[in-house]
């Protein structure tokens, strides 16, 4: 048996290459999935394409860039599963303009997605991760953000909390890429 087997995953941007690969991976060690993204007809393909599979999976359309949206996904997955184990923040956004023709309103949909939306994803998850640690003193809940230095920060600031006896584990892997 995994270790994961019954865990209920969150994966941001889950219809996408990189999500849609987190979600094989996960639905393969039997984990229950939460998928959110924001195109909504790729998020229902990619849920059915699981749960033909066997895979328990349940999409729930998210803009990251709308904090209520975020807070609706979390709820939602309360209602389904009344827990969170596990935050995969992959969804980010690269914007395919040349850096000589970026906007202002091209850099400020990249910092919402790739800063706002991980941070305030994290920390809404972060809450009901806290709140179900009760008075164990402990939480073996989980989180991994992956994104450009701001999932750093985010993923810093979340371990680096005062906290009340209680531990949280996370982890943050960051990524950028250069091209000519």
């Amino acid at each position: 048996m995994s270790s994961l087997q019954g865990k209920v995953v969150v994966i941001t941007g889950a219809a996408g290459g990189l999500g849609g690969s987190l979600c094989d991976g996960f639905a393969n060690e039997e984990c229950r999935l939460v998928l959110a993204d924001k195109n909504a007809t790729k998020l229902a393909d990619s849920v059915s394409s699981l749960q033909q599979r066997g895979a328990s999976a349940l999409g729930v359309p998210t803009d990251l860039t709308d904090t209520g949206q975020i807070r609706q996904m979390l709820q939602a997955l309360m209602n389904a599963y009344d827990r969170i184990d596990v935050l995969v923040n992959n969804a980010g956004l690269c914007t395919a303009r040349s850096f000589w023709s970026l906007t202002e309103q091209d850099w400020d949909e990249v910092l919402n997605v790739n800063v706002k939306g991980l941070f305030f994803a994290l920390q809404t998850a972060a809450t009901h991760m806290r709140d179900r640690a009760g008075n164990d003193g402990y939480s073996d809940a989980a989180f991994l953000a992956i994104g450009p230095r701001g999932a750093a920060g985010a993923t810093e600031s979340q371990r680096s909390s005062p906290r009340t006896n209680r531990e949280y584990r996370g982890s943050c892997l960051c990524g950028c890429f250069l091209s000519k």
